[in-house]
């Protein structure tokens, strides 16, 4: 419970500095929401950056794989 809130709070603190596409290194649903989670954007060259978890609809969840190039529409 405390991982979703931490989840929800940083998507509300960086819902506007989102990357241009992620490399998902994660996939996982709580609640009836899918989220997508990344270290880096495939621009950078530092894997350890921070990217804040991305929730996305069951649609696009499904149509993803771990390891995959995700680009959020803007």
């Amino acid at each position: 419970m405390k991982k979703l809130i931490l989840i929800f709070v940083l998507n509300i603190a960086y819902c506007c500095v989102k990357p241009d596409c992620i490399k998902i290194s994660k996939k996982y649903e709580g609640n009836g929401k899918y989220y997508f989670e990344s270290l880096g954007n495939l621009g950078d060259n530092d894997l350890n950056s921070f990217i804040p978890t991305t929730l996305v609809t069951e649609e696009i969840f499904n149509k993803y794989k771990v390891g995959d190039k995700y680009c959020p529409e803007k």
